[in-house]
């Protein structure tokens, strides 16, 4: 019995290292001298603009590198070689589970002498054969949304559609699946709703503010096994981590029925109905807090 609970144990740690590896960037690629030979023991240094962290590796005996686990962001990497120019590429986006590949060429040259790549990573996957679209923070913030949704913008990607209206649980249909079929995650962790035939009425869980999501993918064909679950597709977000910098930022959310047109069929002299509560929320260092002025329906 002690063995089962320790495989059981050993078997759910597993999966949720799995499952944290879905919301990071990978980089890889091959080093190759100008005669195209494989250049190993390479030494490669990549670090994030915002925060300043660095991991390194080295090429192996074919010349070849990965540098797995790397947060959403900015990245400056850097190679060194006894005999050869170092390579500083600057200005390396990386966003939610991507798997970019990155080829150097070193040109042979003293240490002083530094060739400097201002190239920036094609967003075309030629890594892996999954289909999705990276919905980046400029877009969350800037395209309209009704409620401050950001699962609205999940209709973005291809083979995503609106469900069906009235629907208990919401969200999207990917490949023609039901929305019951998604899988949500958010920093690697499941975010699936849990609750009794949907008493929530949506499908994730935890709905973070829109001004806490660094970015998400919507993957809706072909993704990996590690993700699992369901047929449908999976929003993979990523909520954002904090700089070396101090940021803030503050709104108010205003949709109520003062704002509202009047529709063309309703009777002359009839009052508005009742739309929606006025939200404030004040964000600081990636700490959110909301306050929500909520009144009650007049139907209620």
């Amino acid at each position: 019995m002690k063995s089962l609970t320790f495989s059981l144990r050993v078997l759910v740690f597993i999966l949720s290292f799995v499952s944290a590896l879905a919301q990071t960037a990978q980089v890889t690629g091959r080093v190759n001298d100008q005669s195209g030979a494989a250049v190993p023991g390479v030494q490669i240094t990549i670090k994030n603009v915002a925060t300043g962290t660095e991991r390194q590796t080295v090429t192996n005996e074919i010349g070849l590198y990965t540098i797995p686990l790397l947060q959403p962001g900015t990245y400056d990497i850097n190679l060194m070689f006894t005999g050869f120019k170092p390579i500083l590429q600057k200005g390396i986006a990386l966003a939610v589970d991507q798997r970019a590949e990155l080829n150097f060429t070193l040109e042979v040259g003293g240490v002083s002498e530094q060739v400097e790549v201002r190239a920036s990573v094609s967003r075309l996957n030629t890594v892996e054969a999954s289909q999705g679209q990276v919905i980046d923070n400029q877009r969350i913030v800037d395209m309209p949304l009704n409620g401050r949704n950001y699962i609205d913008l999940a209709l973005m990607s291809g083979g995503a559609v609106q469900s069906t209206p009235n629907s208990r649980i919401g969200g999207f249909s990917a490949g023609g699946q039901r929305v019951s079929q998604n899988n949500y995650l958010m920093d690697g962790i499941d975010n699936n709703s849990t609750e009794l035939a949907a008493a929530g009425r949506r499908a994730e869980m935890v709905q973070p503010s829109i001004d806490a999501i660094q970015e998400f993918k919507v993957q809706t064909n072909s993704y990996s096994a590690e993700f699992g679950r369901g047929m449908g597709g999976v929003v993979n977000l990523t909520i954002k981590n904090g700089t070396n910098e101090l940021h803030g930022a503050a709104f108010e959310f205003v949709r109520n029925e003062k704002f509202d047109a009047r529709n063309f069929f309703t009777p002359v002299g009839a009052a508005k109905p009742y739309a929606c509560p006025t939200n404030w929320l004040i964000t600081t260092r990636s700490i959110v807090s909301s306050l929500d002025n909520k009144k009650p329906s007049p139907m209620s």
